[in-house]
């Protein structure tokens, strides 16, 4: 990377907790030296590989006992721990629940259940007794934190001497779905707080946000061949699909600038769709449920088993329809040729797999045919986990190739994106200009000079409450269009003094505008 840190000597760690996995970076900023991103690349019970699942176990009194790749190792099998993922999935605001997804008509087996019909519900799992969504992320956050510290430690050249020199300083950076605002940061703040990773420092001093989208083209803008640098030309504009486990987060960007310093401007307000691997993975579970009928491995236990064994090969591998794919389940014994199981394994046809993904690459499309609709857009870059899907890529291609917008890929596997590109957001934010997602304004009328108001951030599409003024119901409680942005403390009393007084031609009261 050959740009140089230009500000005081800083230490940045970047977190992407996911859904499903997690990741982690540190930026050693040092003033005029180039700025060089570490993904963290070991974890207990994961010492070759960048990202663990985002899992904690948790005891009845809510007290954690492992954490990522640990909550699979045989010493916690026998324990009666509770298992807490997707906690995620209980942050995100109510636009962005969970959908129903449907699934293509297949003709079932002979004495397979009544086929699914209509929409099926996505239950998210609920969390654990005595554990709070607040709870799971700073229990998280400090987990990431304590094992981050140590591997730069070990593996940064003098790694000890500079965390223990720049730790009451460092910066931490949180990268979050598009559509996340006020209420979800907040909840973020207060888990670090409790956390305790800032040793009682402010969290607004040391907390930087990211989004996804902001994250992933700051990635993206390191990890480009020369075959694909086109895509940030000048005066071109592109966009940017982060495939994640549980979100899809869109962006439309124009290249404003590309020397001294690249530069870019959000052309239209993100999007942020629930179409990531979880839900496809969710409509295959169905799938192979419906495949089994009334077959004796149709049991939590070995679906569970054979959903386990689609997500590690046959969802990364899948692209062609033409093909069957096997997963591995069981033992040599384990067959059941009515239900496709021969030998331990089951065997989905190309089209039963693509009856999982189609329904959230559908979305994908619609969101992205709507995000760059009316643009000149010449390029989409596609990163994240779930962006690595070759059948994702090909209907992608598919879809906008043929109209003119090339598909690109980073040189690099992309699942680390986010947490690379949240420490390369913070180390050279390209983003000089955003799409305004909320209306701003406040709600009150003071007949006096000291004002301590709440600001109030719209977030409706029609605009109609806000601009008639409407925020509130009749019982005092915000409608869900609006949120508080912040307060906003003021004493107007010495401009009042040299205010001339008006006079309301309707009323003839003398009134003072400030």
């Amino acid at each position: 990377m050959s740009d140089l840190w230009t500000g005081p000597e800083t230490l940045a760690l970047a977190f992407d907790i996911g859904t499903t996995l997690s990741a982690a970076s540190v930026v050693h900023l040092v003033q005029n030296q180039p700025i060089r991103v570490r993904v963290v690349s070991r974890w207990p019970s994961s010492p070759n590989s960048s990202k663990i699942p985002t899992t904690i176990l948790y005891d009845n009194r809510g007290a954690p006992k492992a954490f990522g790749a640990e909550t699979k190792d045989d010493a916690y099998a026998g324990e009666d721990y509770n298992e807490c993922k997707w906690f995620k999935l209980h942050l995100h605001p109510l636009a962005m629940q969970p959908p129903p997804y449907e699934l293509e008509a297949a003709a079932p087996r002979p004495d397979a259940p009544a086929p699914l019909e209509g929409p099926t519900s996505f239950e998210v799992p609920p969390l654990p007794p005595n554990v709070t969504v607040e709870s799971a992320y700073s229990d998280f956050i400090k987990y990431l934190f304590d094992n981050t510290k140590s591997w730069y430690e070990t593996n940064a050249p003098d790694g000890d001497t500079i965390w223990r020199q720049l730790e009451n300083s460092l910066k931490l950076v949180i990268a979050h779905p598009n559509t996340w605002s006020f209420h979800e940061q907040a909840t973020l703040k207060q888990a670090i707080t409790k956390s305790g990773v800032l040793r009682g420092a402010s969290v607004e001093d040391h907390v930087v946000f990211v989004t996804e989208s902001e994250a992933s083209v700051h990635f993206g803008m390191l990890y480009r061949s020369n075959q694909q640098s086109e895509w940030l030309s000048s005066n071109s504009t592109f966009a940017v699909v982060d495939g994640g486990g549980s979100t899809v987060d869109i962006c439309v960007y124009e290249v404003t600038q590309t020397r001294p310093k690249l530069q870019l401007r959000e052309a239209k307000t993100s999007d942020c769709t629930q179409s990531g691997a979880i839900f496809v993975s969710r409509a295959a579970e169905e799938i192979i449920k419906q495949k089994l009928g009334n077959s004796k491995y149709n049991t939590p236990e070995f679906v569970a088993a054979m959903v386990e064994g689609f997500d590690t090969k046959t969802k990364i591998m899948f692209d062609s329809v033409d093909e069957n794919y096997l997963i591995k389940f069981g033992f040599d014994r384990d067959t059941d040729r009515a239900a496709g199981i021969s030998r331990g394994r089951l065997t989905l046809t190309g089209a039963e797999v693509k009856r999982a993904f189609d329904p959230c690459v559908d979305r994908i499309i619609e969101s992205l045919r709507d995000q760059i609709h009316g643009m000149d857009v010449q390029s989409i870059l596609l990163v994240g986990g779930f962006g690595e899907s070759p059948y994702l890529q090909r209907r992608l291609r598919e879809t906008f190739e043929k109209s003119g917008t090339r598909v690109v890929t980073a040189d690099e596997p992309t699942k680390k994106a986010v947490a690379e590109g949240g420490a390369l957001f913070y180390a050279q934010n390209s983003i000089v200009a955003r799409a305004t997602r909320f209306e701003f304004g406040i709600a009150t009328n003071r007949a006096n000079y000291t004002h301590t108001v709440n600001i109030l951030a719209y977030s409706g599409s029609d605009g109609t409450k806000a601009h008639q003024g409407w925020c509130t119901s009749p019982e005092g409680q915000l409608y869900s269009t609006f949120d508080k942005a912040c307060t906003v403390t003021a004493n107007l009393s010495a401009l009042a003094e040299t205010t001339p007084p008006q006079v309301n031609p309707i009323t003839n009261e003398s009134y003072k505008r400030l």
